[in-house]
């Protein structure tokens, strides 16, 4: 009786055997699971522009620093829309999640530390929060700039992947073919399925699994 392979070496045999599979553009819709074949990268800035990160108002922060707790509301900017400036720094701007940042603003005030006193927009602050540039602001590119490799070539494309790739404006991606995989019976015991097996054999079963 011959010595039985072990699975070190099955697995090492196997290996050797594997050529690269040629590659494929596929939908991005059918790439879960696949083998990524080109780099994901960045075709702009993450995020694209200034973003706003509450529901509230855009306000110069250098006209906070000097006193100034009353503004005068000249406008809102909504989400998918651009374009939007501060009149000026005696001004705010209503601005909601995801929204880009209005010109000339540099802060955002939760609405929930406003109030509305004879037209102007009042803010309250908390005492332990320090106006600041930047506050509640994503600022461009501060996740990554443009060109940068997010995932690389190799990676096994999972849902996250995907959505990486959405973000980044790949209709389609290059990856593996699919492997093809045949199930192959062996052993002296197995006999078709068509013909009745002695004691000492059995129906060969998962080549039809």
């Amino acid at each position: 009786m011959k010595p039985l392979t072990t699975v070190e070496e099955a697995t090492r045999l196997v290996r050797e055997a594997i050529n690269p599979l040629a590659a494929e553009l596929v939908p991005l819709a059918e790439t879960v699971g696949r083998i990524l074949r080109e780099p994901l990268r960045t075709d702009r800035d993450l995020p694209p522009y200034d973003r706003v990160m509450m529901d509230g108002y855009a306000i110069c922060s250098a006209s906070w620093i000097d006193g100034q707790r009353s503004y005068r509301l000249s406008g809102e900017q909504p989400a998918g829309s651009g374009g939007a400036q501060l009149a000026s720094s005696q001004d705010c701007m209503e601005v909601a999640t995801g929204a880009v940042l209005p010109e000339g603003s540099d802060v955002v005030l939760p609405v929930e530390w406003s109030e509305q006193k004879d037209g102007n927009i009042v803010f309250k602050v908390p005492d332990d929060v320090r106006v600041e540039p930047w506050l509640y602001v994503h600022r461009r590119g501060s996740d990554h700039f443009a060109g940068t490799d997010l995932v690389p070539i190799g990676s096994r494309l999972c849902p996250a992947e995907v959505a990486i790739a959405a973000t980044c404006g790949y209709p389609q991606l290059k990856t593996s073919r699919r492997p093809k995989v045949a199930i192959l019976g062996t052993g002296e015991e197995l006999v078709p399925v068509e013909e009745a097996p002695a004691s000492y054999q059995i129906r060969e079963s998962n080549v039809h699994a």
